[in-house]
């Protein structure tokens, strides 16, 4: 279907009436292919996104073959949209193709307008518009930054809005000239009569008399001295003046004044002065402004030097990073001095060189950039040193407008959404993709994060802090500084940018799913996009609750804490993301994260990002990183000391050693040799730091299989007074035989001892047996395996649990009608108060033993069946009644409970066996 869509459009570009356009919009495709127009719109964006087709923003939008259009008017078109059909003509005819250089008027000409810019845009033309005249406005920011442009707009926004009358000036006045001389900026800005002051031979009408009906600029006000500034009160509050020299007569005129100044207007301009101007317009500086904006303008710089120069730019790739991403203090205005540099620099290459000869392109390359800049940077400097080729500014036009989309969040998580749908619908493996996408693209924010001062930027970072508030109190969900800073700058970029397309189809089945497999997350993505919502007033749409849903997710991730992490890290904006990719999807279960690294980021921001991820991972015991170079050994020596975790790394990084790291560590061998057979194998250095300090754990194994291990291990967890620092874990004993010390657990785990049915035999680890444990064999075995756990008093509860448990699994062989642990239970306590009652504390063996005969013998009585023969009973009540008191009080909780008696014989069973255990006449 994609296929049809791009033919039909090739077809009908071809056959093209500019007065009546057909076949060109996603309606009629829609209706000729009988498909769904939401799926067709998606498939012509994403050929926009690629550079394949041209898009006009009219209505109804039009799509054309880009390739197409240049074959039919040979020249090249750069841009991939374009405002309206007369903007693509012109471009087409004039073989310039700017989309700027074509219907774009007054404040439309301005980069960013739609963008970073647009609040102060739009505070600029209410400005201009209010009536009767207007409202005095302030521009305030850093040198460089286009004020007096953007003054100039306002003026053009007035007269092409009908607001001023075409010919109404726009006049300028530079305030530091004046900055020491306030009688001559009085002079120059209110006018003189003749004789004002010595050599007024002439009068003069002044600057406001000359902006009358216009717009007056007053730049760098800051520089007017307090009573200079004073100087304009009177004409701001009622629009009349004296001239220098007459106070007698007014005059009046009809100004709109905006002010500009570099300083922070509270600090350097008089209270009095700032009342009466109720706009101030913050302006961004270049590194406060998005990325794409950067690169337009960088573009279009390029471009008005191509029409100077009248020859074919091509650029070196490096020397594009390092524009797009310096630091310019000066910057529109530095930029534009380096651009024009490079240019100039080029220039003089190609006239001496053999470009010039076969009229070739000129070359902007590292040696073009002004050496400062280098300096600066840290970039060697010299041509030897380039290690990139050359790229036509149409071709880096069109690399970045496809690398934007391919690093779209949004676009991503619909890419991968269709795969899953494709793959067989395995979710968990999809949002483990999902989420490794979003730690990437957060590691991509805080790679282009600049210090953001703009007043819009600081409210979407202070809603976010309120918004990580409103997690944690009612959620109890923790939302780290770092992710309520990048959920800030993903909001503002994503409103200035006004949204990304995607297909409505996919998107809302996609959030849709959110909504049945993470219910919880999803619930919450709705509350802060309602949040957003009321303070913002962007709209909210299916991914973003989608992104949202996933950041939600991210905090509450579940990780494996017994298995290794592992990291793929390259060079690169996509290379260790693809290597990552391709060795889960080979090795079938999600082993790698990809932590990418663009060349102009520093190592330092990349640890930096890293370890925050880290964090993320606290309890994780085992972690790998494979690089790619071996400079970044850095970030091991950064990473080899994590508390309590073993940090492995190697690097010369390929698929193959991935997938044979992979394979070994999926097959549950330990991360020591796994990494050193793999990096053997791939032709890598290793190394290992060992930080972890080994878990206690306690071994349950059974040579009749693992379910009666199970059962074992939850018998032992189940005596235990209170939970210890060592787990139980059930284990496979054959294993345990054939692989000894070997096997992976003694890797992972301090191995305390080993309890079960046959001795495994594992040198320097004890063995203890069940019988062992309740007889009296070795009185002191239980101290000596728990001491390091419990006080005597524990371990004396321990034992007497051990014994009720082993008992309890005996007497519901015996019992039919009775609650077990319910008559073991009072049997217990009645042995118990009977030891304190004669002083001694019967063996092991001895409780265990009435335990059986008592159960039985009160589910006997509740039955009524025979007791013990009552034999020479009496005799034994004489001579030891005592006994026979204490017993009876001892069990009367039981006797009452069941309504029976315990016969005197069965007392002297008690006895008899109780004498066996110790000789009670002494």
């Amino acid at each position: 279907m994609q296929k049809l869509v791009y033919e039909r459009i090739v077809s009908n570009t071809r056959d093209i009436r500019w007065d009546l356009p057909e076949g060109l919009t996603a309606g009629e495709l829609a209706g000729e292919l009988g498909v769904g127009r939401n799926t067709v719109s998606q498939y012509l964006n994403e050929y926009v996104e690629q550079g394949e087709f041209v898009k006009i923003k009219s209505r109804p939008v039009l799509f054309l073959d880009r390739r197409t259009l240049e074959e039919l008017y040979g020249v090249s078109l750069p841009w991939s949209v374009y405002d309206t059909i007369k903007a693509l003509r012109e471009a087409l005819k004039s073989g310039e193709a700017e989309q700027d250089q074509g219907e774009a008027r007054d404040f439309g000409k301005l980069i960013g307008h739609r963008g970073s810019l647009e609040a102060c845009v739009e505070q600029l033309k209410s400005a201009m518009a209010y009536p009767p005249d207007g409202l005095p406005v302030l521009l305030n920011g850093e040198s460089g930054i286009g004020k007096s442009m953007m003054a100039q707009l306002m003026h053009e926004y007035g007269v092409n809005r009908g607001i001023l009358k075409g010919d109404a000036p726009f006049v300028t006045l530079n305030c530091s000239e004046y900055a020491n001389n306030p009688e001559l900026m009085a002079t120059n800005l209110f006018g003189h009569v003749k004789g004002a002051y010595t050599g007024a031979v002439a009068g003069s009408a002044g600057l406001l008399q000359a902006a009358d009906g216009g717009v007056l600029f007053l730049d760098e006000v800051h520089c007017l001295r307090p009573e200079c500034q004073e100087k304009l009160f009177l004409f701001m509050d009622k629009g009349i003046y004296h001239r220098m020299g007459d106070n007698v007569n007014w005059h009046s005129s009809k100004v709109r004044l905006i002010f500009a100044t570099t300083e922070e207007p509270e600090k350097v301009l008089v209270k009095t002065l700032l009342r009466r101007i109720p706009l101030i317009c913050r302006i961004p500086s270049i590194a406060e402004r998005p990325e794409d904006e950067r690169h337009e303008l960088i573009c279009r710089l390029f471009r008005e030097e191509m029409r100077t120069t009248g020859r074919q730019f091509y650029i070196s790739r490096r020397v594009y990073h390092l524009l797009m991403t310096a630091n310019f203090g000066g910057n529109i205005g530095e930029i534009k001095n380096c651009v024009r540099a490079c240019c100039a620099n080029a220039f003089l290459a190609w006239q001496s060189g053999e470009e010039r000869e076969n009229k070739g392109p000129l070359c902007i390359r590292l040696s073009s950039l002004p050496e400062s800049l280098l300096l600066s940077a840290g970039e060697p400097y010299g041509e030897a040193l380039e290690e990139d080729g050359l790229i036509s500014l149409e071709e880096l036009d069109r690399k970045f407008r496809a690398e934007r989309s391919e690093n779209s969040i949004y676009v991503q998580l619909i890419r991968e959404y269709q795969a899953y749908l494709e793959r067989g619908r395995d979710f968990s493996r999809l949002l483990e993709i999902m989420l490794s996408r979003l730690e990437g693209y957060y590691d991509r924010l805080s790679y282009a994060e600049r210090v953001m001062t703009t007043p819009r930027y600081r409210l979407f970072e202070s809603l976010m802090e309120s918004v990580s508030g409103l997690l944690a109190g009612k959620y109890s969900l923790a939302l780290h500084s770092r992710e309520s800073r990048l959920l800030a700058m993903h909001f503002y970029n994503r409103s200035l940018a006004g949204g990304e397309e995607d297909s409505e189809r996919l998107s809302r089945a996609l959030d849709g799913l959110m909504e049945e497999k993470l219910r919880k997350e999803r619930s919450i993505s709705q509350e802060i996009c309602g949040f957003l919502e009321k303070n913002i007033g962007i709209t909210t749409g299916n991914m973003d609750r989608v992104f949202l849903t996933l950041a939600v997710k991210s905090n509450l991730r579940d990780v494996d804490l017994d298995k290794a992490q592992c990291f793929i890290l390259c060079h690169g904006h996509s290379a260790a993301g693809s290597m990552a990719a391709a060795a889960n999807a080979i090795l079938g279960a999600y082993v790698y994260d990809a932590v990418d690294m663009p060349l102009a980021v520093p190592a330092e921001q990349v640890i930096a990002n890293l370890l925050g991820r880290l964090k993320k991972l606290r309890g994780c015991t085992e972690f790998v990183f494979l690089v790619d170079l071996g400079s970044l050994e850095q970030i091991f020596e950064r990473v080899r000391d994590l508390d309590n975790a073993d940090v492995g790394f190697a690097d010369n990084v390929s698929l193959g050693l991935a997938l044979e790291l992979g394979r070994r560590l999926l097959a549950g061998e330990p991360l020591e040799p796994a990494l050193e057979a793999a990096a053997a194998a791939g032709c890598s250095k290793c190394r290992l730091a060992c930080n972890r300090r080994k878990e206690d754990v306690i071994l349950a194994v059974c040579a009749t299989g693992l379910e009666m291990a199970a059962k074992i291990t939850r018998l032992l967890e189940n005596c235990l007074p209170r939970p210890i620092p060592a787990a139980i874990r059930t284990y496979d004993y054959t294993g345990l035989v054939e692989e000894g010390l070997q096997a992976p657990v003694f890797a992972r785990y301090h191995v305390k001892f080993i309890i079960g049915t046959l001795d495994p035999r594992i040198p320097g680890v004890p063995f203890v047996s069940l019988d062992q444990l309740v007889s009296s064999q070795d009185v002191g075995l239980l101290g000596r395996l728990f001491s390091d756990y419990y006080a005597p008093e524990e371990i004396r509860e321990l034992e007497q649990n051990l014994i009720h448990q082993f008992s309890l699994q005996n007497i519901l062989d015996y019992l039919t009608i009775l609650n077990a642990e319910k008559v073991l239970s009072l049997v217990s306590d009645a042995l118990e108060q009977l030891q304190r009652r004669v002083g001694y504390s019967f063996s092991k063996q001895t409780v265990t033993g009435l335990y059986l005969h008592l159960c039985c013998l009160i589910e006997r009585l509740v039955l009524r069946r025979d007791t013990a023969e009552e034999i020479g009973i009496d005799r034994f009540i004489d001579r030891h009644g005592d006994f026979v008191e204490d017993v009876k009080n001892c069990f009367s909780v039981v006797e009452s409970y069941y309504s029976v008696g315990i016969p005197a014989a069965e007392i002297r069973y008690i006895y008899d066996y109780v004498k066996a255990d110790r000789n009670l006449d002494e």
